[in-house]
Formats: structure tokens, C-alpha cells, sequence
């Protein structure tokens, strides 16, 4: 990664995000280089993948 290159989108959707807690180091990554990212909506227990 270059230094003008942003980290990738932590996918904080994933319930396995959340095994050990809060994943605050992902939602730090957001706040600071991601203010607004997009989350896909991935089909979760049977109901189909949405718009986000």
C-alpha cells in the first residue's frame, strides 16, 4: 500500500466480525479513511441479498 492509498473496506457486516467484540479497529479504519463505504448485502439465514 502506498502511502496516498487507502486501506481496503473492512467488511463489518460479516457476523464473524463480532466473535470477540466490537471489531473497533475496523470501524477506526471506516472513520478514518472510509467516511463513506458501501457495504454489499449478502444473503443472510435464506432471505436474498439486497441493495445494501
Amino acid at each position: 500500500m502506498h502511502a496516498h492509498e487507502a486501506p481496503p473496506v473492512p467488511d463489518v457486516f460479516d457476523p464473524r466480525q463480532y466473535a470477540a467484540g466490537v471489531p473497533l479497529a475496523a470501524y477506526r479504519v471506516l472513520r478514518d479513511h472510509h467516511p463513506v463505504a458501501w457495504q454489499d448485502e449478502p444473503e443472510v439465514l435464506g432471505w436474498p441479498a439486497g441493495p445494501g
